[in-house]
Formats: C-alpha cells, structure tokens, sequence
C-alpha cells in the first residue's frame, strides 16, 4: 500500500458514501491472491458487524478519531475523519501500515466513507473450508461459494479458525 494509492481509496469511500459500497483491501497474506495493489468493492445494504462493534478511544483530535475494538473476533483500529480531510487519514494510518510490513504482519483494511478499518492479522495459512479469509469475512460478511459449503461450517469450527488462523495476539496488536 503506498500513501498515493490509500488516498485513492479514501476518495473512493468519500464518493460512494451512502450507497451500501464498502471498499477493502488485502495484504499479501490477508486474502490477497498475489502480490499487488487493488482495492476491491463490495456491496451491502446493512452495517457489517465490524461497523456495529463497541470500540474504545486512543487519540481524539478535531480532524481525527482513533479507537480501537472491544472484544471484535478480529482486532482492529478504527480511524473515524471528516471526508474532507483525507490527507490527515493518509498521515495517520501509513506509519502504522508500514510498521506492519516492517514487522512482517499480514493486514485487512476496510473503508465506509468518513471511517478505515485497519484489522492485523495472522499469515493464510489454510482457508476455513474454501473461504479464503479476507476483507469481506473480517468485516462479518463472508462469502460462502456454496450451500454445501455453508452447511458444513459450524459456528465453534469458525471460533477455532479465528482463534488459529486470524486473530493476532494482544502482544502483536500492541
């Protein structure tokens, strides 16, 4: 993810504000199936559950709310802004993007207009039955290609998965 590019996608978000259109991004081992940049955009006409999660406050500022989750099944860092002051967003989030890389941490992000999800995650290392974990699933909605497939997932085996494969430790997430 480069700073030209996230602005981009903060200009997109501002853009389809109010119209169901969620943009995300995967990382190279967060979903992505190679190594480039593209964001991808998803319909749906209800809040995700990510958007509905209690969160706690880090940093207030007048352009700029930083919070955190509470409990999400996947961690996150929520930045809340005014859509006319994307550049403060970029400003934000790239140290803490680029300290990930650093750290080798795989990473989600999700963009509503006026608000970026960024969840740290554990590498894919094996799908959950054959969902390949990314933004959409870590948002609470996942894209299952077929009934059988839905049928064979239960909610404990989801639990478990998370638990292994996606949620980063509370040392990681510091």
């Amino acid at each position: 993810m480069t700073a030209d590019s996230l602005m981009v996608g903060l200009q997109f978000a501002a853009e389809l504000q109010g119209s169901g259109i969620r943009l995300g991004f995967n990382s190279l081992h967060a979903g992505a199936s190679v190594n480039h940049l593209h964001f991808q955009f998803w319909w749906n006409v209800r809040a995700l559950p990510i958007e509905l999660e209690a969160v706690e406050t880090v940093v207030a500022s007048d352009r700029l709310l930083v919070q955190r989750d509470k409990g999400y099944l996947s961690r996150f860092i929520l930045f809340t802004f005014d859509k006319a002051t994307p550049g403060h967003v970029v400003e934000a989030v790239m140290p803490a993007l680029q300290h990930l890389v650093r750290l080798g941490v795989p990473y989600n992000l999700i963009l509503v207009s006026g608000r970026l999800f960024l969840l740290p995650r554990r590498a894919v290392q094996e799908h959950l039955g054959s969902i390949n974990v990314g933004f959409p699933e870590v948002a609470g909605s996942a894209f299952v290609p077929s009934r059988s497939d839905f049928e064979a997932l239960g909610a404990e085996d989801v639990l478990q998965y998370w638990q292994k494969h996606v949620r980063v430790d509370d040392a990681t997430f510091e």
